[in-house]
């Protein structure tokens, strides 16, 4: 079972993956935060981490970490910073100007505006090779069915034992892919368009289950496979941040 922390992590990475790299690609529109409030966290509070999207945003006893992460469109991984980004929680509550609903992809750029007008956050960008997997064919060919663009059914979710994705293409399965396997993968199969992805496999570090790995449940449930391999990953750097945010 996750503890508090991990579950809040692995909610943050989710949210990445079905939000921003599911996203539609819109830009976000010329609307900022009417109202923002941002808070140290006080001791004891219960965390409560939801997607930043609509016209509100709302999270309570939630790390710097995974408000870069959302801010971001990066995992956890992809954050290097001082030790304290993970200790340290804070509050955030912030209405869209006019009461405008956004994306997850849209609030992105409204995010990092707080953090660098409350937080003084600066960071630059950098790519560092690390050890991940590559997305393959397997040998006998891809067994996918194609997306009709439908969204009928439970949508999209990702669980300790399986993905299902309604209509995603490669590159964000493999982000999908991120989550159970604690490694980045990169999409190497050449194949385009958008599937339906239906895969179950056994949880980590589940000994009596019925279902296969999730290496083996690649490849005979959707003729993918991973290969390890060295992968370039997309690193936030702070460069500065204040633990204080100024004044609301």
């Amino acid at each position: 079972m996750m503890d508090g922390r991990t579950r809040r992590v692995a909610l943050a990475a989710a949210f990445v993956v079905l939000g921003s790299r599911y996203g539609l690609g819109q830009v976000a529109p010329a609307v900022g935060f009417e109202v923002v409030s941002l808070r140290q966290s006080p001791p004891g509070t219960m965390s409560n981490l939801t997607p930043p999207e609509g016209s509100r945003v709302h999270e309570a006893g939630i790390s710097l970490t995974i408000l870069i992460q959302l801010a971001f469109g990066v995992e956890r991984d992809q954050v290097r910073g001082p030790e304290w980004l993970d200790s340290q929680m804070y509050d955030l509550n912030a209405t869209t100007q006019g009461g405008v609903s956004l994306t997850r992809q849209q609030m992105m750029p409204l995010l990092q505006q707080m953090l660098t007008e409350r937080l003084k956050l600066t960071w630059h960008h950098e790519t560092k090779d690390v050890p991940g997997y590559g997305l393959l064919v397997a040998k006998g060919g891809a067994k996918l069915e194609a997306s009709t663009g439908a969204t009928e059914g439970s949508g999209n979710y990702i669980l300790s034992n399986e993905i299902r994705l309604q209509s995603a293409s490669m590159l964000s399965f493999a982000a999908a892919l991120r989550i159970p396997l604690h490694q980045p993968v990169i999409d190497k199969t050449g194949l385009t368009g958008e599937f339906h992805i239906n895969l179950s496999y056994a949880p980590e570090g589940s000994e009596d289950s019925t279902l296969p790995s999730i290496f083996k449940a690649i490849e005979e449930q959707l003729g993918l496979k991973l290969q390890a391999q060295r992968v370039p990953v997309e690193v936030v750097v702070v460069d500065h941040v204040e633990r204080q945010p100024t004044e609301n």
